[in-house]
């Protein structure tokens, strides 16, 4: 597909990023995260039709199948993976939160008898806090991507009804998926 990436061509289209590595730290920070997922939709998504414009209109619909399978199709699957990475963590954040027997929590109970220190009883409260605001802010940022990832693809599936006749791009991408996991 040299014709969409050509090195040599400045007005060439930009390539797919690389993935970040994904890691508990990505999640709670997300900056490298939110910038890889806006790269990934303006290199495959946002630039979809004007890629699928400049085909040849005879070769038009194995080019598109080829384009989707290729490009469009592990951009979408590395988004989701990174995305669900995040949740995964959260929910894993979520339990901890719950649970009293968490490192940091069982450090301040057996440090400090919160019958006698008030401070301590204090301070279990402010890491509950800061613990939950943090995942508050991490479920509401998986939330927004998700979101943002679902009008993508429907607005990337439409484009490729409409220019290909590709008429069920998520059940094409669904297959594509599986067909990875034999």
């Amino acid at each position: 597909m040299a014709l969409w990436n050509d090195k040599t061509d400045p007005d060439a289209f930009p390539e797919q990023p690389q993935q970040p590595t994904l890691s508990p730290s990505a999640c709670l920070s997300p900056r490298g995260l939110r910038a890889f997922l806006a790269l990934s939709r303006h290199s495959t998504d946002d630039v979809l039709r004007q890629r699928l414009n400049s085909l040849e209109s005879h070769k038009r619909v194995p080019l598109c199948t080829e384009y989707a399978q290729s490009t469009l199709f592990p951009a979408w699957k590395a988004r989701s993976s990174a995305i669900e990475y995040c949740s995964s963590y959260a929910a894993t954040l979520r339990t901890q939160l719950n649970d009293e027997t968490e490192p940091e929590v069982q450090r301040i109970v057996q440090n400090e008898d919160l019958r006698l220190d008030p401070y301590a009883q204090r301070d279990l409260e402010v890491l509950k806090d800061s613990k939950s605001a943090q995942l508050t802010s991490l479920e509401n940022w998986i939330s927004n991507e998700r979101t943002i990832e679902t009008i993508v693809r429907d607005r990337s599936s439409d484009i490729l009804r409409d220019v290909c006749g590709y008429e069920e791009a998520m059940t094409a991408f669904e297959k594509w998926g599986s067909s990875l996991r034999k």
